[in-house]
């Protein structure tokens, strides 16, 4: 991978983990959001709030479980897999081929989907409903702070020591690697493509999310 140096140095010794933040400051404000700051406030309270959103998405499915205990089944593989492949995501192949990022999370999305509607039925369908429908709400009109801003960069950019956060930095390289091994084979014009892309990306990042304001 052309980002392979640059990235070992910043994630190799980086644990994922989740910080659930204050319930005061996650209710603390809501504003309609402008249409061009819309897609950077929800990518911004999606990383910054992620375990606060699966603390909702806990919630609702909790209410399943209750009104259906065989859903504890499906809850309890859900969550093994999600392990799983979050420790061994490029060791994954199908025929032979190793599978993206992309269509693991694609594939596990739809495996999760059908177990809940088949282990919890309308229950389980309208709870997932109801939680995804909350965190959109959230995310949308949830103004960004300076430090929900500041994290999400450092999480994105440096560290990716959460999930939401590994992902979208990965995403990131991949899309790099790809445009550079289709566009520069040579190895002296993958590395100047290289810095290229992160200089350009640095700045696209603190413009998102340390210099904007909602």
């Amino acid at each position: 991978s052309t980002w392979g140096l640059f990235s070992k140095s910043t994630t190799s010794k980086v644990k994922m983990e989740l910080q659930l933040r204050p319930w005061s400051e996650f209710f603390e404000r809501f504003k309609v959001p402008a249409q061009q700051d819309l897609n950077d406030r929800v990518s911004t309270n999606l990383v910054y709030y992620q375990a606060n959103y699966l603390a909702v998405v806990a919630l609702c499915l909790l209410y399943v479980c209750i009104a259906r205990p065989v859903f504890i089944i499906a809850a309890v593989a859900v969550v093994g897999a999600g392990i799983y492949l979050n420790k061994n995501t490029k060791s994954i192949k199908f025929s032979g081929r190793p599978l993206t990022r992309k269509e693991i999370s694609l594939a596990y999305i739809t495996v999760t989907l059908l177990l809940f509607y088949i282990f919890g039925g309308s229950s389980a369908a309208a709870a997932i409903a109801v939680s995804f429908a909350a965190i959109l709400v959230h995310s949308a009109f949830r103004p960004r702070s300076l430090k929900s801003r500041g994290a999400t960069f450092l999480d994105v950019w440096f560290r990716g020591s959460t999930p939401l956060g590994s992902a979208l930095k990965a995403e990131l390289m991949d899309d790099n690697d790809n445009m550079i091994d289709e566009e520069n084979p040579k190895e002296d014009e993958i590395k100047k493509e290289q810095s290229k892309f992160r200089s350009a990306f640095r700045e696209t990042m603190r413009e998102k999310y340390l210099k904007k304001k909602d």
